[in-house]
């Protein structure tokens, strides 16, 4: 698949929009457009496929509340749709709200798949804004049969709350690249179904998922997440599966023993290195291994990042020195470390 790269509205953007054929969007005049590069365009992103303009999302803020967004357009053409444009394109204004203490963002729309599209990524039915009264309001609500929808984002501090509104539509969000990096993980661990597993950052279940169509999940299996909502949707799909509401960024009582710890695809929502190898090692049984693995090499995951326009206090992936130190330090040992197609991390703890 071709790279997509997700930029701020500029003029060459600006010039590509307005020639755009976005139906069944009905188009809008030059002149909207060129409102929103002149005034709004921080709120504005395009996306593009190999210099091909590919989609865009038009926002902008209320200029009597700084922080509420609303969105005005979203559109991905028809030939790039299915390539999670639309998502990044989300993504990349919801990163933008994160960063400017933003606390809502709305929009409105008459079709049904879309208020199922915006659910996916916590956009809930809005009965304050529903329930408004003014011209604007009443039109679009009466005569246009909107619904309106707000997706409120947590404060910096509350990735927990980040996670419970995303929860409900992760799973089927999930890639075809995330799915085959995972299976490809379980098979080089060889588990079976005598194994005992620990899960951490285990979201919706993407794991027990490629485990139970295998036949082989783990006689013991535990999943461990910072948000409830995610573990509850795992829950309903794995009754099988234990779970722990934990935030393994903090030390935590050991759980268990295990033979396999694996950390896929979250490594970069986590900081404290010391606090999750330290829970690591408490979790692991002599003989058996900690794994932490993520569906993109360190590069791709950093190009994956400015692409969306997301910025990180920490490394998304820390660097082999400081696994190495760090493992070393809460005695794991026989260290193995790949960056090629994906990114594999393995220690284990001694018999």
């Amino acid at each position: 698949m071709s790279p997509i790269l997700i930029k701020d509205l500029d003029e060459d953007g600006l010039m590509k929009l307005k020639d755009m054929d976005c139906a069944p969007l009905p188009q809008e005049r030059d002149s909207i457009y060129i409102l929103f590069y002149r005034f709004f365009r921080q709120t504005c992103r395009v996306a593009y496929v190999q210099n091909e303009l590919a989609g865009f999302v038009l926002a902008f803020a209320d200029q009597a509340d700084s922080g509420h967004i609303y969105i005005h357009y979203l559109f991905v053409a028809k030939q790039h749709r299915g390539k999670g444009i639309g998502e990044m394109l989300l993504q990349a204004i919801r990163q933008y709200g994160e960063d400017h203490a933003v606390k809502k963002i709305s929009l409105m729309t008459s079709n049904a798949d879309n208020v199922r599209y915006y659910a996916k990524f916590g956009f809930v039915r809005d009965e304050v804004l529903q329930q408004k009264n003014n011209p604007v309001f009443d039109y679009m609500r009466d005569v246009k049969k909107a619904v309106f929808l707000t997706l409120s984002l947590p404060s910096v501090s509350s990735s927990e709350g980040l996670f419970d509104a995303l929860a409900a539509g992760w799973h089927s969000g999930l890639s075809e690249r995330e799915i085959s990096c995972a299976e490809n993980l379980l098979l080089r661990l060889d588990v079976q179904l005598e194994h005992s597993l620990l899960d951490i950052g285990a979201g919706t279940g993407i794991l027990p998922s490629i485990l139970k169509k295998r036949g082989i999940f783990p006689q013991k299996y535990v999943a461990v997440d910072l948000s409830s909502n995610m573990l509850k949707e795992l829950r309903e799909a794995f009754p099988e599966a234990e779970t722990r509401h934990l935030d393994f960024d903090r030390e935590q009582k050991a759980i268990g023993l295990f033979d396999l710890v694996i950390l896929y695809n979250s490594i970069p929502h986590f900081k404290n290195l010391d606090a999750v190898f330290a829970n690591a090692r408490r979790s692991v049984q002599p003989g058996g291994r900690f794994v932490i693995a993520h569906a993109r090499t360190r590069l791709a995951l950093s190009e994956h990042h400015r692409a969306i326009g997301y910025s990180s206090s920490h490394k998304p992936i820390p660097s082999d020195s400081e696994l190495l130190e760090v493992s070393s330090r809460h005695g794991f040992t026989d260290a193995c470390i790949e960056d090629d197609d994906y990114f594999y991390f393995c220690v284990e703890v001694k018999k």
